[in-house]
């Protein structure tokens, strides 16, 4: 073999190793999806990525997704070139967000890395796209590995805060003040284009108008909506029982629940109530029977999320759930996954209070009941000490009242593993106990 054939072969073997591994792709396009995932659109008359109207630019515009695809393609097109670039970010199943690493531009295909994350389940993270800045796009794909999963998500049906600023030049699009402050917030945030009357911003009935003149929008916002700065139990996302529903979907389905159906009760709990029974209908229903004995014909709304502590319940408290009704009874059963999650009782306990206190801020007219951690396997001796001190702490709290209801799922100190599927989630007998013991202590 010649030198000069041996050197090609070499260079040609170093050119190969060192390029970089394209895998088979999937392209998805938000066109093609129902409903239409692109968020924070101030009219929908217009096209797809024009924010407020014909003719406007696709500035604040977002998607969001699931996917297990390590690598996220992007490929972008606009009415002409851009130079913010687009910004991807990854939450994983505990609702930590991080940014996502991007690795390459090749045309108009932006290629990003996802950070190392948590998951409980198969279905990946939930990864926000933010679109570029000072031009309307006109066409937009997410490629992912061939194989992965993916999923659209809807916008939300959380009502948005309107910001009044000028545009921004200059920086990334999840770097403007209004992507900044919804970052901070998780709340919708949508910027208003100059001029535009307050009667057209009402038609996104928003939950707030900012000026955009103070310089800390985030405190601004927080004093105007009434939000604590400090937490027991900071407000965060979930998507650990991802499995069995869509933790973002079950949410909209809550806020347009109580928006049009007007409860006169309310469930607010994780599985244990999400399983048991009502609207809005889970794939698992365990106890209908006691359900309807204890409901009866009253509009119940039932906002039990699978998998929920209390730091995402006091996330879906302030962020819409339960806006737009006026319950007269709510009931709030909610602490045992805190227990598995490693927290200690003084920390569950406060918690429980903070959302208690919080609920009665929000709806200072309706009976709250809170009911104390239901007994489970393995856990009994932590448990009962938990309710003691948490029933200290709902007694001072006006209009709020303490309920045992484990009478009946216990015999001499041990959990009846009959009453319950798992040694932690009721059967139709347990619920059926559940249901009494409620009927007992509460006054529907």
């Amino acid at each position: 073999m010649s030198t000069y054939f041996r050197s090609t072969l070499l260079v040609s073997l170093i050119v190969l190793l060192s390029a970089p591994v394209v895998r088979a792709q999937q392209w998805m396009d938000p066109a093609n999806a129902d409903p239409c995932p692109v968020q924070r659109r101030l009219t929908t008359d217009a096209g797809l990525y024009e924010r407020a109207g014909k003719g406007s630019s696709s500035d604040g515009l977002l998607v969001e997704f699931y996917t297990t695809s390590p690598t996220i393609r992007v490929r972008i097109t606009a009415d002409e070139a851009f130079s913010s670039g687009v910004d991807l970010f990854a939450t994983d199943c505990d609702g930590v967000t991080r940014p996502c690493r991007e690795t390459m531009v090749a045309g108009d295909i932006i290629t990003f890395t996802k950070p190392e994350t948590k998951s409980t389940h198969k279905y990946g993270d939930r990864c926000r796209l933010y679109l570029p800045l000072g031009v309307t796009v006109t066409s937009l794909q997410v490629g992912v590995d061939e194989g992965a999963y993916f999923d659209w998500l809807p916008d939300r049906e959380e009502r948005p805060i309107l910001v009044c600023l000028p545009a921004e030049r200059g920086v990334s699009p999840s770097e403007t003040r209004a992507a900044r402050l919804e970052r901070e917030l998780d709340i919708p945030v949508i910027t208003v284009p100059e001029g535009m009357s307050k009667e057209e911003m009402m038609k996104s009935r928003p939950r707030l108008i900012l000026t955009g003149e103070a310089k800390d929008l985030a405190s601004e916002a927080r004093e105007a909506l009434g939000l604590p700065t400090k937490w027991v139990c900071p407000p965060v996302t979930q998507s650990r029982d991802r499995a069995s529903y869509v933790w973002e979907r079950r949410h909209n389905e809550v806020i347009l629940r109580n928006r049009t159906a007007k409860p006169s009760v309310l469930v607010l709990g994780n599985s244990i109530m999400h399983y048991w029974s009502g609207l809005p209908a889970s794939q698992h229903h365990r106890g209908d029977d006691s359900w309807s004995k204890l409901f009866g014909d009253r509009v119940v709304t039932n906002m039990g999320f699978g998998w929920d502590r209390i730091e995402n319940l006091n996330w879906r408290l302030t962020h819409g759930e339960i806006d737009d009704c006026d319950p007269e009874v709510i009931l709030l059963a909610i602490g045992t996954n805190n227990l598995s999650a490693g927290d200690d009782n003084q920390h569950i306990a406060l918690g429980i209070a903070e959302t208690a206190t919080l609920i009665r801020r929000m709806k200072p007219k309706a009976r709250l009941y809170v009911l104390g951690v239901l007994p489970r396997k393995d856990m009994l001796p932590r448990i009962r000490p938990l309710n003691m001190l948490t029933e200290s702490l709902i007694s001072v709290i006006p209009g709020a009242t303490f309920i045992d209801v484990s009478e009946g799922l216990t015999e001499d100190g041990k959990l009846i593993d009959a009453l319950f599927r798992d040694g932690l989630h009721p059967n139709a007998d347990g619920y059926r106990i559940l249901g009494d013991n409620i009927a007992r202590q509460v006054d529907l």
